[in-house]
């Protein structure tokens, strides 16, 4: 008789723990590439494992993939006939601006499959992987090109040359006044920016509906929270930009960091993210605008802090 009370104790322990690994479990994307070193116009084999737990519907559609920086030139999007919650995303790629860092994060979005109907999506991100590009051309190259006709001279009236310089002159003046001047101004605005400016604008254009569902306050502690994280991750310096909760929290505990004063408003934060994203705790739109006001506090703190560190230069 005891073995089978063992038994049914272990069965219900198992339970248990599946329904709790299914009710946390996030979305989750992971991407990697056969190369980190390449020349302009090398084709780059990337694929990207896709998870998805069971009350999530993946909704992705193959034409909403954008990489920043990067084309396109094959792509195929399949479900593992094995593993039912794993997509796997296979893309051929290629470069030609040998300014870019990195294959950026490339989002996907999901919905419950209980909430189905309203059509609410949610959205995750994969990784980045760092990259290397160089130019596919030697600057000697240039040198051998030579012109293979004799040029002849040609005799064009003074007139032609006052009119094409002149119509030169205009096409600069409405080009500046009409395109070049705002595009200019705003790069340098952009360009300009803090971690903290950045960090706020993307705060404050969070749209906080007056009625919130629960789905929906869900999905602003979600982009709340990885605001929060890319914010300390910029203004902290850390080369290596992925990182977990975890590993964020335990970098904040040295003294030399400059969140370290803040270390335990931070912690808390964080483990409210955490109680809303994965549960039901705190859903109410009232505690919400509460965690919504200490992450902006923060963040405007570290700014009067930046502020007064340079005005003391």
């Amino acid at each position: 008789m005891g073995r089978y009370k063992l038994i049914a104790v272990f069965s219900v322990i198992l339970f248990a723990s599946v329904s709790v690994f299914s009710f946390v479990t996030f979305p989750k994307a992971f991407l990697t590439s056969d190369k980190n070193e390449i020349v302009t116009g090398e084709k780059v084999k990337v694929r990207i494992e896709i998870l998805i737990p069971s009350f999530a519907e993946l909704v992705q559609n193959e034409d909403d993939i954008i990489i920043d920086g990067w084309d396109i030139l094959d792509l195929s999007f399949k479900k593992d006939v094995v593993q039912n919650d794993r997509y796997i995303l296979d893309m051929i790629i290629t470069t030609f601006d040998v300014g870019v860092k990195e294959i950026p994060q490339i989002g996907f979005s999901y919905t419950n499959k209980d909430d189905s109907d309203n059509g609410e999506k949610f959205f995750f991100f994969s990784n980045s992987v760092p990259v290397t590009v160089k130019s596919s051309f030697n600057k000697n190259e240039f040198k051998t090109i030579r012109d293979i006709k004799y040029p002849k001279a040609l005799s064009v009236p003074l007139i032609y040359y006052i009119a094409a310089f002149l119509f030169s002159l205009y096409v600069i003046f409405f080009s500046y006044r009409n395109v070049l001047k705002d595009k200019i101004v705003n790069v340098i605005k952009l360009n300009g920016f803090t971690p903290g400016e950045v960090a706020l604008r993307k705060l404050n254009n969070l749209k906080i509906e007056e009625n919130c569902s629960k789905k929906q306050l869900k999905g602003y502690y979600f982009l709340t929270s990885n605001i929060f994280k890319q914010f300390i991750v910029k203004a902290s310096g850390f080369h290596q930009k992925e990182k977990t909760t975890t590993e964020l929290l335990e970098l904040l505990n040295d003294k030399n960091n400059v969140f370290n004063i803040y270390s335990d408003e931070i912690n808390k934060l964080f483990e409210n993210f955490d109680n809303a994203k994965y549960s039901d705790y705190m859903l109410n739109k009232e505690t919400f605008l509460d965690v919504y006001k200490q992450t902006k506090q923060i963040i405007e703190r570290y700014q009067q802090y930046v502020r007064e560190k340079e005005a003391a230069k």
